[in-house]
């Protein structure tokens, strides 16, 4: 069956003029708020702006609006050349637009059909990259036996965002609450990221007591599901439906505390 008998016996729709990539001055770039995001995300633009790759950056998707050029797609890489300002023209692959109407359908297409990249496989990035974190990250968790893959078993580390924000922030303290919580789960348990996070919190903010010297306690007391039945009771008792990394360390001292008249770890 040739292409053409499959457009016409499907009825797909025939293919309009192809696209043109060019390079384009950023001054003559637009962007059409009645159907684009209102704001960009700070956050994001600045990371590009200040790690800029032109690699990294692709080309934009724009089409040309009866001379005009509007921004279909890459308007958070546009601000961001534009933060920087020493980036005059940057690579576009420009499309005929046919209304207004069908440049909002363009929108609702390539961020409907995107597939997101999942933490996962941005962790086998980072590593491949030689990123120094997830290099680290990596080197914590093989030491230990331990694997990032999304199947939540005892040999695997579920939670590879959060585990690279605790690397970032204290290397050392990351993987002392690692060896923390697999003692006051068990050998049999597969690690949990509220319990990691609520560690974390307690091992970087504690006032009195060490919560390195409970994980036998933690494990007498109930270990995981009491951790996390604990943890659930203090979302629920402040109101809050995102759990917090305070709400995890809240909860598990609960647990910790039970019983304590002294020597208590508080935060």
């Amino acid at each position: 069956m040739t292409t053409q008998n499959k457009v016409e016996r499907y009825n797909w729709l025939p293919i309009a003029d192809g696209p043109q990539l060019k390079t384009i001055p950023v001054s003559r770039l637009k962007v059409d708020h009645s159907y684009q995001r209102s704001e960009v995300f700070e956050q994001a633009v600045l990371e590009i702006a200040r790690n800029f790759d032109w690699a990294k950056f692709g080309a934009i998707s724009v089409v040309d609006r009866n001379g005009e050029l509007y921004v279909t797609d890459g308007q958070q890489r546009l601000a961001a050349v534009l933060r920087r300002g020493d980036v005059d023209r940057v690579p576009c692959v420009v499309t005929r637009s046919i209304g207004i109407s069908h440049e909002a359908e363009v929108f609702i297409g390539i961020n409907t059909n995107r597939k997101v990249v999942n933490s996962y496989d941005k962790y086998r990035a980072g590593l491949t990259a030689g990123n120094l974190i997830y290099v680290m990250a990596e080197q914590i968790v093989a030491s230990r036996g331990l694997r990032v893959h999304p199947e939540t078993t005892p040999k695997h580390v579920a939670f590879p965002t959060l585990l690279l924000r605790t690397v970032r922030q204290n290397p050392e303290e990351c993987a002392r609450c690692i060896d923390l919580q697999r003692e006051a789960i068990g050998p049999n348990e597969a690690l949990h990221n509220y319990v990691h996070k609520g560690l974390f919190y307690i091992a970087t903010n504690q006032k009195t007591g060490d919560i390195h010297t409970h994980g036998q306690t933690l494990f007498r007391q109930g270990g995981l599901p009491m951790m996390l039945n604990a943890i659930r009771g203090a979302a629920i008792e402040i109101g809050n439906a995102s759990v917090s990394e305070r709400i995890c360390a809240v909860g598990i001292l609960q647990v910790v505390n039970k019983s304590r008249k002294r020597s208590k770890v508080t935060l």
